[in-house]
């Protein structure tokens, strides 16, 4: 244990709280403050994660939050001194400088554009969502035309449905289960792609990579789901997998790890991949 990770500890056993006490109140997982104390930080997320927490750990110790922030950074170099991402916010700045260019990249790109040619685009939008509109209606009158026919088969069936119900009652009544309301219904998925669907049973930060787009991350709540719906990959990376229920195209798959894992889990259009890439976080998650 290094000097930065004693001195929290210290701090802790001085004020006689336990780990699973700062874990309650700050919403970081006993085994990621253990790391933090450790100094074992290849444990921890990663990024602009690792200095979030070390922050929440101080605050709640009472302690100097950025003087605990410069602490971290400082044993986090003495523990990596031969690599260049050894500053953790280098990354994030890597991040927006790309972001950066990028739009300025679409800046230059902008002004070659040929408004003649944008306008003829526009047209062509405006008649698309014409047309559109035409075949909805058309199909929507179809199936009320369609409704009314099949209810006026039902009203007419409907004595000898109920004499039919009347014979079965009589010998063994019959039940039906219907499906869970938050999983994923196949119907609604379109022709070549699959839906993933996240439920949280505790609060969990994710962070999410869709069809090779990184998603911002969040901190997914207690009692909240999340869908997505993909083509050829989704790669998800859980801060408390064990908290986290999955479903694939309807299906709920057994449980991915244990409380306050972290881990990547990634998905293809034939279910759960054997490997999954790596995933760097690109903000800071949210303070608790």
């Amino acid at each position: 244990m290094g000097a930065f990770g004693e001195r929290l500890k210290r701090e802790r056993e001085k004020r006689k709280i336990t780990l699973d006490e700062v874990a309650k109140a700050t919403k970081i997982g006993a085994r990621l403050l253990q790391a933090i104390e450790e100094e074992k930080f290849d444990q921890l997320p990663g990024g602009m994660f690792n200095k979030a927490f070390v922050r929440s750990y101080a605050r709640h110790l009472g302690l100097n939050e950025d003087q605990a922030a410069a602490d971290y950074m400082e044993a986090f170099r003495a523990r990596h001194p031969e690599d260049p991402l050894a500053d953790p916010e280098a990354e994030g700045r890597k991040i927006l400088e790309q972001r950066a260019a990028r739009v300025q990249q679409e800046r230059r790109r902008m002004k070659h554009v040929s408004w003649g040619k944008a306008a003829v685009a526009l047209l062509l939008l405006a008649f698309g969502f014409a047309v559109w509109g035409s075949y909805s209606r058309y199909i929507k009158s179809s199936d009320r035309a369609e409704t009314r026919k099949q209810k006026k088969i039902t009203e007419t069936s409907q004595p000898a449905a109920a004499a039919q119900t009347q014979v079965v009652d009589a010998s063994a009544p019959v039940t039906s289960q219907p499906a869970p309301q938050d999983a994923i219904d196949n119907s609604q998925t379109a022709a070549g792609s699959f839906q993933v669907l996240i439920k949280a049973r505790e609060d969990s930060w994710i962070h999410i990579k869709v069809d090779g787009k990184d998603l911002p991350e969040d901190t997914l709540a207690a009692d909240t789901q999340k869908s997505i719906q993909a083509i050829s990959e989704v790669v998800i990376k859980a801060g408390n997998v064990g908290a986290l229920d999955f479903w694939f195209n309807g299906q709920k798959l057994p449980a991915q790890g244990e409380m306050d894992q972290v881990k990547i889990i990634a998905f293809g259009p034939s279910g759960l991949a054997i490997r999954a890439p790596k995933i760097e976080p690109v903000s800071d998650p949210v303070q608790h």
